[in-house]
Order: C-alpha cells, then structure tokens, then sequence
C-alpha cells in the first residue's frame, strides 16, 4: 500500500494544489460575502412577490398602515397594506383550531362586500402565508381578511355553512388593509 502511495504522490500533490489554487482564486476574485449567489438569493426572495413600487414608497401610505390585529382568544389575524394581485399576503395569523382566512371587498358603505377568495390553515401559528383569490384586488381599494371556522372540517369553503369567528364581543375577528397599485398600474 506504501509503495502504491510514493508512486502516486506525484498526482497526490498535484490534486491538492489545485484544490487550494481553485480556492485562492475563488477567494480573490468572488470579491465579500455580498456578492455570493447566497446572499444573491436572499436579496431576490426579499421581495419575489412584489415588483418595486413605481413611485416613492417613503411617502407612499403615510398613516394608512393597515394590520392591527382583532383577536378571540387564540384568533389573530394581522395583514399590511400591499399591492394588488391574485393573493393576499398576510403576515401573521393564529388559530385555536383549523380556520379559513377569506378575503373580502369593502362596500361604499364600509361592509364587507364580495368574496375574493378563501384559504384553509391548520391550527396553530402562522407567519408569512399567501391566500390565493379567484379574482384580484384592484390597486386603491380597501380589502378584508377575516377568519371564518371550518363548521363541518370538510377543507372546502362555503359561504353558507362556515361561519365567521367573533370574540367574546360578538364581532367578527378581521383585519382591513388596502392595495396600492401594482408596477404596471392596475
């Protein structure tokens, strides 16, 4: 085995120089951290779902922040002001049981109006989730997200049979938010 070594050593060294030669260079020329496809990754994911905004988002929606949480007990729900699109994005929820967040218009008279859409989570806490609709929001507008309970546990949304969580007031745990208009202008 010893003699297999010595007559190799020659390749040995020549694979483990061109290991740390690969590694230098890479070192040198990949310049920090920052330009790493890690970091390159993470600055795409940061803001994959939403296009930049085509106007100053500094000002943009100054004292208009949406989001403050209604609770029941475990019930929470909290969404921010957004773009328009074919989700919602909320950013945290928390259920005691299995619950549908439905997202809902509001009417000229402030009620809730048409629903959008609806999604189905577990129970427990959620952060950061999407709930897909079956028609956009519109930019400019007012929306609702509000959590409805899953009556029969069948995971399919109606409207008639699952009924709207309400705390110990008798009012409907939701949240309001409001759309801005998308890069394109819709």
């Amino acid at each position: 085995m010893w003699q297999r070594l010595n007559e190799n050593k020659d390749l040995i060294i020549v694979a483990i120089a061109s290991f740390f030669i690969g590694f230098g260079a890479a070192s040198l020329f990949g310049g920090d951290d920052k330009g790493s496809a890690l970091y390159q990754d993470d600055a795409k994911k940061e803001d994959a779902t939403l296009p930049p905004l085509p106007f100053d988002k500094d000002t943009a929606g100054k004292g208009t922040q949406a989001g403050l949480v209604m609770s029941s007990g475990k019930d929470a729900i909290t969404v921010e002001n957004q773009r328009a699109g074919a989700s919602v994005a909320v950013k945290k929820a928390e259920f005691s049981e299995a619950r549908w967040i439905v997202v809902r218009e509001i009417n000229e008279k402030g009620a809730a109006g048409n629903i959008l859409g609806a999604g189905w989570f577990p129970g427990g806490m959620h952060e950061n989730i999407l709930v897909p609709l079956l028609k956009e929001t519109t930019g400019g507008e007012q929306y609702k997200a509000e959590l409805f309970s899953d009556s029969n546990g069948d995971k399919k949304f109606d409207h008639k049979t699952d009924e709207p969580v309400k705390d110990a007031a008798g009012n409907t745990v939701s949240t309001s938010f409001s759309t801005v208009a998308s890069a394109g202008g819709e």
